[in-house]
Order: C-alpha cells, then sequence, then structure tokens
C-alpha cells in the first residue's frame, strides 16, 4: 500500500478537503500556481498528491487575505524564500487602503448629517376642504411633520 503522502486524489475530492472549487483548481493549474501531481492523457482527468493540501491550504489562506494570485506565487516559490518580503508589501498597501476607507467614511458621514439636517419645506395653494387625510398619509410616508396653514401666507 502506498504512504499517505503519495495516494493520488480525485480535482473533486480534493477541492472537498482543501475547500476550494474544483473551478478554481483548474485555473490554479492552467495559470501554473498548483497543478496536478498526474493528468491522465486519456481523459485529462487530474489527481493531487495528498502532501499537496498543505500548498493548497497555504494558497487559500493567501488568497483569504486578499493577496492577489501573482504574489501568492510569489510568496510560495522557492519554498517560501520571498514569503516575509510579498507578504510585508501587502501589509502596506492594506494599511494605505485602510486609510483611505476611512477617509471615504469620514466623507461619507459628512454627507448622511448633512442630509440629515436638511429641513424641506414645499407649499402648496389648495382649498383646505380637497386636504382631508394627508396631513396623515405624508407624515406616515415622509416620516416629516406636515403643517397646513388655512390662511394668508405671510
Amino acid at each position: 500500500m502506498l504512504p499517505v503522502s503519495e495516494r493520488l486524489l480525485s480535482i473533486g475530492d480534493f477541492a472537498g478537503i482543501c475547500q476550494l472549487s474544483v473551478k478554481t483548481l483548474r485555473h490554479y493549474h492552467a495559470i501554473g500556481l498548483l497543478g496536478p501531481a498526474v493528468v491522465d492523457d486519456r481523459n485529462g482527468y487530474r489527481s493531487y498528491r495528498f502532501d499537496q493540501v498543505v500548498v493548497a491550504l497555504d494558497i487559500a489562506e493567501l488568497r483569504a487575505i486578499g493577496l492577489p494570485l501573482p504574489d501568492v506565487a510569489a510568496a510560495i516559490a522557492d519554498g517560501g524564500a520571498r514569503r516575509a518580503e510579498v507578504l510585508e508589501a501587502h501589509d502596506v498597501r492594506l494599511r494605505a487602503e485602510l486609510g483611505t476607507t476611512v477617509d471615504r467614511l469620514a466623507h461619507l458621514e459628512r454627507i448622511l448629517e448633512r442630509e440629515r439636517d436638511v429641513a424641506a419645506v414645499i407649499v402648496f395653494t389648495v382649498p383646505m376642504a380637497h386636504l382631508r387625510g394627508i396631513p396623515t398619509r405624508l407624515r406616515e410616508r415622509f416620516g416629516v411633520p406636515v403643517v397646513f396653514y388655512d390662511g394668508d401666507v405671510p
């Protein structure tokens, strides 16, 4: 019997163990990031070794932090020789994006506050007999006070 590290898994079984989709594994193979151990020449079926699970999980973890695929490839190449450098560069990128996001949130808060403070005034001139029930419907629909003045507008 073969040792566990040498046993072959179908792409579906491998995908299930690694929590990656079959489509993702095919893409990783196409771009040279994670190729199968064996591709059957007759039917094109891909098979992976159990020891490739560690690499697939590492790739999934790096993708989970938003690392672009070219950087993932650089991080795992040559036994991870450039891993720390790639991760530190990603840390700098994420912190810059965070600063931009914080600025955008502050801007959004200013816009929302400004819009909350706006008081809308709409003036209609209509006979009072036509307004029966309208104040209640307007208040319910728009959530703002509705005031009617029965007389001359100053």
